[in-house]
């Protein structure tokens, strides 16, 4: 990606600064820490927030592919080859992994187990439970967004809400129940220490799954 003079001087006089390193574009908002490049390959006990969009966390470092002022790393989550071996303490996701396509998410994997110190944990947040969706379906349960919990309602929580302003990347790739993603993490490598069903923000439904798992040490 290469920036023009013109566009580095509007985000300039949006109080952001460009970077440009070896592998990767990063930027921060003037006055943000950002770690050098050059500083990356030896990083350790790093705590990583994989496509952090506009929302960063204090003491992570926030990684997301577009470039925004919450961002310290602009770079595909699924490919980091810029970060050592067991430089990660902890890797966080919310509401990411199922924009993942099925063929994208066994090297994802791979590369986060990578990344991970050994007992580093994967904290992996709100995947659409689809057993729980269907059910809510089935029962003719209260609605959100309507009086019942319809095809509209299975739509939005299996699919997301793709608009013409950001599909197909806000498209649900796949999708998922407990069994399927205890096999997937399983299959990768890890030891999946907890599954639960958990609501999104102040829904009433716990229609989502958190996992947490870990690199075995």
């Amino acid at each position: 990606m290469i920036l023009t003079r013109w566009a580095k001087q509007v985000l300039a006089a949006c109080g952001i600064e460009v970077q440009r390193g070896p592998s990767a574009l990063m930027i921060k908002r003037v006055g943000r820490h950002v770690v050098p490049e050059a500083q990356w390959r030896d990083a350790r006990g790093l705590k990583l927030n994989l496509g952090c969009g506009g929302k960063p966390y204090p003491g992570y470092v926030n990684v997301d592919v577009q470039a925004t002022p919450a961002v310290d790393l602009v770079s595909e989550i699924t490919a980091l080859p810029m970060l050592p071996d067991g430089c990660a303490q902890e890797i966080l996701l919310e509401a990411v992994f199922e924009h993942l396509y099925r063929y994208e998410r066994p090297a994802a994997l791979a590369e986060w187990r990578r990344l991970l110190a050994p007992g580093g944990t994967l904290t992996v947040r709100w995947i659409p439970d689809f057993d729980v969706i269907c059910d809510l379906y089935r029962q003719g349960a209260p609605g959100l967004v309507g009086p019942t919990f319809d095809l509209e309602h299975v739509y939005r929580y299996s699919h997301g809400l793709p608009t013409p302003f950001n599909a197909p990347h806000q498209l649900h790739k796949d999708l998922f129940t407990k069994d399927s993603v205890r096999a997937e993490f399983e299959a990768a490598g890890f030891v999946v220490d907890d599954l639960a069903s958990t609501c999104f923000a102040d829904e009433p439904y716990a229609l989502n799954i958190d996992v947490i798992a870990r690199r075995p040490a």
